[in-house]
Order: C-alpha cells, then sequence, then structure tokens
C-alpha cells in the first residue's frame, strides 16, 4: 500500500497541499483518526478510550505536523504497519 501512495508521483502531484487544515479546524468539525492525526494531534480513540485488546497493546500513535490529503493518507498507512507489543 505504501507503494502505491508514497512513492507514486502522479498521487503526490495532485494531493500536495490539497484540503489543509489546522489542529482547532479538525476538532470544531469533530474529525477523528488518520485526518486528526495528521494536524498532530496525537489522539487515537484505541488508546484513549480502549476498546476490545487494545488496553493491553503497546503501540505508537503516527502523527504528522501539517495537515494536508497526503499527510492524513500516510497516518492512515502507518496505522497499518505500527507496531504493537
Amino acid at each position: 500500500m505504501h507503494a502505491l501512495v508514497d512513492r507514486n508521483r502522479i498521487f503526490i502531484d495532485r494531493m500536495r497541499d490539497v484540503g489543509t487544515i489546522t489542529t482547532a479546524v479538525a476538532l470544531d468539525y469533530g474529525y477523528t483518526g488518520p485526518i486528526l492525526r495528521s494536524t498532530g494531534a496525537p489522539r487515537d480513540l484505541r488508546k484513549d478510550t480502549p476498546y476490545l485488546a487494545y488496553a493491553e497493546l503497546d503501540f505508537d500513535v503516527p502523527v504528522a505536523s501539517r495537515a494536508t490529503t497526503t499527510t492524513a493518507t500516510s497516518c492512515g498507512c502507518a496505522r497499518w504497519t505500527s507496531r504493537s507489543t
């Protein structure tokens, strides 16, 4: 999946600087998940209010510093590959 997104020149060129938002706007709109984390907010329901077995897992919450379509996509993809112990 990363190769299709992170290294795809067409995707990168078309999505660069598209959909830029701030943390404040994301919170006002009620965004969660990769979109909120792409603004730099380290919020993840799996850690904040764990459900199922997430309370027993140790994993990183991927965040970015500038929210755009590409960083939100990267945060979403990073979730799939984050290590848990």
